[in-house]
């Protein structure tokens, strides 16, 4: 968990713009029952894996917030005693500089015809902890795993393409996986995207796994040659942006953004 939450703050600086060069880090810990011993090893565990993965990116801690013993004591109707504890959550937040603001990449697709890529690897069955598995519990049970190594290479690969000016949009996928990433990209431009998912995986694993270190990005086809050459092997093809407002993924999905924003915002619709 720790280390996921450390390289999703890193990879959503080095997807605006940012440098892992000029990066730093905050840790906010908000933990519970840290006086018994599960939940001491896994405050132990966390704050081992904010040293380790830290010192391997290069991020130092800046600043820093503890939060602990949130915890409820106290009698339910019955008048019997009971306990409520948060769950052993960690935030991480991330800052950098940005030398050319006007090099800034942003989430949403500019143009129909441009060509969406997914950067990094979606690996098989990382489902543990996802919504997805949250709702089929039946699937792979695989807890993302981090990288650091190959993080690193992809992300100052992602560096000298934001120099070159070759991506044009990109967001990197989180909750939800890469299905949500693609709907949310979508929405956000108000164009469509004609999907084809590769056969090496199943779909649903492919879409909704949430391995780390990650992007879906679009570039303008003039770019391909340059962008294909710089992230050689690791980068898969998906799709294409259409001005139709048709959301396609082939033998799937068949769906349009009026759709998938309804879905999108209908948790909060009444806030």
């Amino acid at each position: 968990m720790a280390a996921a939450s450390i390289d999703g703050a890193i990879r959503n600086i080095i997807a605006v713009g940012g440098s892992l060069d000029h990066l730093a880090i905050m840790d906010n810990f908000c933990w519970c029952s840290a006086d018994e011993s599960q939940r001491l090893g896994e405050l132990k565990d966390a704050a081992k894996a904010c040293y380790d993965y830290a010192v391997k990116y290069g991020t130092p801690y800046i600043s820093g917030k503890d939060s602990m013993f949130n915890d409820f004591k106290g009698f339910n109707a019955k008048g019997e005693a009971i306990k409520i504890s948060v769950p052993p959550t960690l935030l991480i937040s991330s800052i950098s500089v940005m030398p050319d603001v006007t090099k800034a990449v942003s989430l949403d697709p500019k143009f129909a015809e441009d060509l969406i890529y997914i950067l990094g690897e979606t690996n098989e069955e990382e489902l543990g902890g996802s919504e997805y598995f949250a709702m089929h519990k039946a699937l792979g049970n695989k807890i993302p795993k981090v990288d650091a190594d190959k993080a690193i290479t992809l992300y100052k690969k992602f560096e000298q393409a934001t120099d070159q000016r070759l991506i044009s949009s990109a967001l990197s996928p989180t909750y939800g996986g890469l299905g949500l990433t693609l709907a949310k990209k979508a929405i956000a431009a108000q164009l469509g995207m004609d999907l084809k998912l590769p056969k090496t995986q199943r779909a649903d694993h492919f879409l909704f796994s949430e391995s780390a270190s990650r992007f879906v990005v679009t570039i303008a086809p003039n770019n391909k040659e340059k962008f294909e050459k710089l992230f050689s092997g690791d980068f898969t093809a998906i799709g294409t942006i259409t001005e139709s407002p048709e959301f396609k993924i082939e033998g799937i999905i068949d769906t349009d953004l009026k759709t998938l924003e309804k879905a999108y915002k209908k948790t909060f619709k009444d806030f």
